[in-house]
């Protein structure tokens, strides 16, 4: 039994070593102080394929400037960011040249840092920018450009923030006052109220950034706003509605939008205790209503509604298209537990707060179905963060790209119930175990280093996922390629 033990040991320890690559080691010589390095952010500049590295102790951020090959172009020691503020909202690139945008934990200041890997002056300024009645709803970094979305109190109006050169900006505002927007009964309400969602017992305006090429948990994809970036434009999709999704597609090139409104598979139950939610993932959208007695997901194509393929359960029926027992995980007292009836399922999602997520993996889709709920105790609610990742913060890796982080009090867990199902890339229902992702590989890894690694962080980079973290022992910064 021991050798049985042991080899299988050994098979996962060659798994996880064939699954990784490393690209690049590197001492962090721009350093002089004895403070120990913190945290470690990147920057992707898709246009020439350089990646900045940051390494941040308390006095000072140092970067480094990587091209394809992951040979160095230059370096730059920065002051340290997080000293006033403490979030990092994204940034905009030309060149060599870079801005980072950095705002209060409250999104209500904001201030940018511009410098060069080739030397010359470090610009940090304040940036004049007051939303009066508005709301801050996400930033987005695209195209080497950055802006700052918001909505305005008690109007339809969706204004976009345009940043140039340092603190210099645009604001251009789309009118959606023409639209009918909806809110859970479906009733025409503003942009601004069709935004809001209850997060913690309090109101929050913004949107969950997702990145569906990537593994997404179910405490990610239940929140009724999110925001995607597809095709170099940015999608957002707003389930306050039981009934319909609605697609604001917005095109930053011209500033025109375009809204769909997408009703909903059916199910038999139209009361309070009804749940829905909807995800994207490439040309497709992926949508879930459930209530205590029944379930239906649909997958239609995104542009012309075309339905793929729909599949429902009711409660005294076995879910035969799952991969998975019912997992509950999370909670105070039992952290990992299996149901084995459809009804427990169904009583579960629904009084929580839904979602879907889809994965592609080996020419076949892992969608994950379910719900979260959120349980806190003690204390007042912090700000979230990525919308920004506060730089500030030190904490144990998320294993979820472009992750919200928010913490809820002395003591904040999750407690989801889910099933994990295969599908080919028909849609139809395979057989078949469900197989470790990229984060799943990562989180392994770090496991196994956890004792001798610091400031760890996940991005992704020429198409591909990587992992940077700081040894400790050898004071060196090593980036790994990790692959499914």
């Amino acid at each position: 039994m021991k050798k049985i033990i042991f080899a299988l040991f050994l098979l996962l320890q060659n798994l996880i070593l064939f699954s990784q690559e490393e690209k690049v080691v590197f001492s962090n010589d721009l350093k002089t102080s004895s403070y120990s390095i913190k945290e470690s952010y990147t920057i992707f500049d898709d246009a020439d394929n350089t990646l900045a590295v940051f390494l941040q102790d308390p006095q000072n951020v140092y970067g480094y400037l990587y091209d394809q090959e992951f040979n160095q172009l230059g370096k730059v020691q920065l002051p340290n960011l997080a000293r006033k503020y403490k979030v990092f909202l994204g940034s905009s690139s030309k060149g060599k040249s870079k801005n980072i945008y950095l705002s209060n934990e409250r999104k209500t200041k904001f201030s940018v840092i511009g410098f060069s890997f080739d030397g010359g002056n470090i610009v940090n300024e304040e940036i004049e920018l007051k939303l009066k009645n508005e709301k801050f709803v996400q930033s987005v970094s695209l195209n080497n450009k950055f802006y700052i979305l918001s909505t305005t109190k008690g109007q339809s109006l969706l204004n976009v923030y345009e940043f140039g050169e340092n603190a210099s900006y645009k604001k251009h505002t789309l009118d959606f006052s023409m639209q009918r927007m909806l809110d859970k009964d479906n009733k025409r309400v503003t942009l601004y109220s069709a935004m809001a969602q209850k997060k913690g017992g309090a109101t929050s305006y913004t949107l969950e950034k997702v990145q569906y090429e990537n593994p997404n948990s179910i405490e990610t994809t239940s929140s009724k706003s999110k925001l995607y970036i597809i095709d170099n434009q940015i999608i957002i999709t707003l389930d306050g509605s039981k009934e319909f999704t609605q697609i604001i597609k917005l095109d930053i090139n011209n500033y025109t939008y375009e809204l769909r409104t997408l009703e909903m598979p059916f199910i038999s139950y139209s009361g309070e205790f009804k749940k829905s939610n909807s995800f994207i993932h490439d040309k497709f959208i992926y949508s879930i209503v459930s209530c205590s007695d029944e379930m239906t997901f649909r997958i239609q194509h995104l542009e012309d509604e075309s339905i793929k393929k729909e599949y429902s359960i009711k409660k005294d029926e076995a879910i035969i298209f799952k991969n998975s027992p019912i997992i509950q995980e999370g909670g105070v007292y039992a952290k990992y537990r299996e149901l084995e009836k459809t009804k427990r399922f169904l009583r579960k999602i629904t009084s929580s707060d839904v979602g879907i997520s889809v994965y592609k993996i080996n020419n076949s889709f892992q969608i994950t179905l379910g719900g979260v709920k959120t349980l806190s105790r003690g204390g007042a609610p912090m700000t979230p963060g990525f919308g920004g990742i506060p730089m500030g913060a030190i904490g144990p890796l998320q294993m979820s790209f472009n992750p919200t982080m928010a913490a809820f009090g002395s003591y904040t867990s999750t407690k989801s119930t889910y099933i994990n199902c295969l599908f080919d890339e028909g849609f139809e229902h395979i057989e078949g175990d469900i197989q470790d992702n990229v984060f799943d590989k990562i989180d392994l890894y770090l496991d196994d280093n956890d004792l001798y690694v610091s400031a760890e962080t996940v991005f992704g980079a020429h198409g591909s996922t990587y992992l940077g973290y700081f040894i400790k022992s050898k004071r060196q910064y090593k980036i790994l390629k990790f692959e499914d």
